[in-house]
């Protein structure tokens, strides 16, 4: 068997170029050889984690869970994400040190106990969005997120059980070493809660703390926070006071710092690398490690892919939720970060400019406005521009991202999704709270008769075990109304035409449409892949398919291209370019 040793260290800059020119080679060159060994001594958006007896680490690199020698800097990879192909994710030890809890976020989701010598893992959860677990002292139960709440479960049972109350919004768990409280973060500030849920108390005030961690003697939270600037590492006393900063990196991973035993620092990754910090004296140092990952390589046939050149020019392939006008002759939809508006002649314009990404569109009920979030300042936040004199006005101010907005039908007011629904006059001002409940909630649109919001909502059942979305409506005086509209699976892209009859949307990537009126069932209108449905007319249905915008005739189900002329140029770039999170993926058999 042949077999190609590649060793890569240095810079992450020097790795991501080594590695498109080898696989470049090897697209060039054809099935000459087998296997595809690579060697690590960085990593992109990784994850450290000492083991309680300070003499391994559990490291989440390239969606895999690898077990670090501290001593030897030699690692041996833990769980296999590639069969079937998942993304393995925050490995916790337990604490005893024996076993370790991971998330897998792929084909087999929820949450995973693997010995720590290996083997095979058994599933604790099988929550679509079961993430950052942490282990009970005594190890007996694991607390984790799922779906913006905290859910403690038994290693042995298995039965998960909320513990925060469903109108809060939790993430990040982390249980104290004296088992007597449960660390999480909360709509960007720090709180602890008793693990019966009893009992909350606010740790610090913040608005970008994040991923906190325990001291050994349960007395301080180590996080993540932005209220610097660039993420850091802090320290802060659970009775409250003044956080303390304990880092100045550039590129630091959102990871919770970790506490290591016997050798008394914090772990933390930044710049590709594992950093020990002495809290007291400020020491700091860096864990080597090697990585070893070895990938087969299937035999496909020669083929030499197109690099396109400085200066050339290509199509759009990708557009984002091109929304129609009011009256149906103008489409503005995202592209490149910006906003393009496509005229009734098929010409096509930018109509925002600049390195933020601009998204989420949504025009005002008389055609002259269009709603949208952009990071310009860094949170997305929403914005108005006036289409004719394209003059620019910042809606919202908030700590968090702002998302999918759309108008009240009178104009006077935006609503849009910021952890929940929110509603904001068009002109600025204080953002009020429309709905609270825990799950993903989205806008979808309103009903004509009574002016009540009709909205999306995905969340976890507790009784079927399952991820569920609802589509639900209230006023806006905040009464809940009456909608039965249970979509079959996981629907998604949800859009209610002009006079509130009918609601579409897509679920595994087929177009579904269903009349509110007759309060029929759900029916297929077009198979997938569809993304983006929104109305043009009463009567018609645009939507995206493989980059191209489309729109569908409801009664006679013909479907013609909307023609869309636009293309961006090839850029000359100077230097060395960092690409993060990178994933490398063996070429398909063709």
């Amino acid at each position: 068997m042949n077999r190609q040793h590649w060793s890569l260290s240095g810079n992450i800059t020097a790795f991501i170029v080594l590695l498109a020119g080898a696989m470049l080679f090897f697209w060039s060159c054809g099935p000459r050889k087998t296997w595809l060994d690579l060697e690590f001594h960085e990593g992109t958006d990784m994850e450290a984690v000492p083991s309680p007896d300070g003499r391994h680490m559990a490291l989440q690199l390239w969606q895999h869970i690898w077990i670090l020698d501290i001593e030897s800097g030699e690692t041996r990879v833990l769980s296999d994400p590639l069969n079937p192909p998942d993304e393995h994710w925050f490995p916790r030890w337990s604490p005893n040190g024996e076993s370790i809890v991971f998330a897998s976020l792929r084909t087999d989701a929820g949450l995973f106990v693997i010995s720590a010598s290996g083997g095979q893992p058994f599933q604790l959860t099988d929550g679509e969005f079961d993430y950052w677990p942490s282990w009970a002292p005594d190890g007996d139960a694991i607390v984790f997120e799922r779906l913006g709440g905290l859910y403690r479960v038994t290693v042995n049972s298995g039965t998960p059980k909320r513990i925060t109350p469903n109108t809060l919004y939790a993430q990040q768990p982390a249980w104290s070493p004296d088992g007597k409280w449960i660390a999480f973060s909360s709509n960007g500030k720090l709180s602890i809660i008793s693990p019966d849920g009893s009992s909350i108390q606010d740790v610090t005030t913040g608005k970008n703390d994040l991923a906190p961690s325990w001291s050994p003697d349960s007395k301080k939270l180590f996080f993540i926070s932005k209220r610097s600037g660039l993420p850091q590492v802090w320290s802060v006393s659970i009775e409250g006071g003044e956080p303390i900063k304990f880092t100045d990196e550039s590129d630091l991973c959102m990871f919770a710092p970790q506490w290591m035993a016997g050798r008394d620092v914090l772990v933390y990754t930044a710049g590709g690398k594992i950093h020990t910090l002495d809290p007291i004296s400020g020491a700091q140092n860096i864990i080597p490690f090697k990585a070893h990952l070895v990938l087969p390589r299937q035999s496909y046939k020669r083929k030499s892919p197109k690099i396109p050149l400085p200066g050339e020019r290509l199509p759009v392939r990708s557009i984002y939720k091109p929304t129609p006008s009011p009256d149906g002759h103008r489409i503005v939809f995202a592209a490149l970060g910006d906003l393009w508006l496509r005229n009734e002649d098929s010409s096509v314009e930018q109509i925002t400019t600049g390195p933020a990404d601009d998204c989420d569109p949504s025009w005002s009920p008389d055609g002259n406005s269009i709603c949208f979030v952009s990071n310009k300042g860094g949170d997305y936040q929403i914005y108005v521009l006036n289409v004719e004199s394209r003059t620019l006005r910042q809606v919202t101010d908030l700590d968090g991202d702002a998302e999918t907005p759309i108008w009240h039908p009178s104009g006077e007011s935006i609503v849009f999704k910021h952890r929940f629904l929110k509603i904001v006059p068009a002109a600025g001002g204080t953002p009020q709270l429309l709905v609270k409940a825990s799950g993903d909630m989205r806008p979808i649109g309103w009903l004509p008769d009574n002016q009540s919001l009709v909205y999306s909502r995905l969340y976890y059942d507790a009784k079927s075990y399952e991820s569920k979305t609802t589509v639900e409506c209230i006023n806006l005086e905040g009464t809940q109304l009456p909608l039965e509209t249970d979509p079959a699976g996981q629907a998604e892209f949800f859009t209610l035409s002009p006079q509130g009859l009918t609601l579409a949307c897509t679920s595994n990537g087929e177009l579904l449409i269903k009349s509110l009126k007759k309060n029929g069932s759900w029916r297929q209108l077009i198979s997938g892949p569809v993304f983006f449905p929104a109305w043009s007319l009463n009567k018609e249905l645009m939507f995206v398919r493989a980059g191209t915008l489309m729109r569908v005739d409801l009664e006679t189900r013909d479907i013609r291209n909307l023609p869309l002329d636009l293309s961006y140029k090839i850029t000359n770039t100077e230097g060395s370019l960092l690409l993060k999170n990178a994933r490398l993926l063996t070429p398909e058999p063709l």
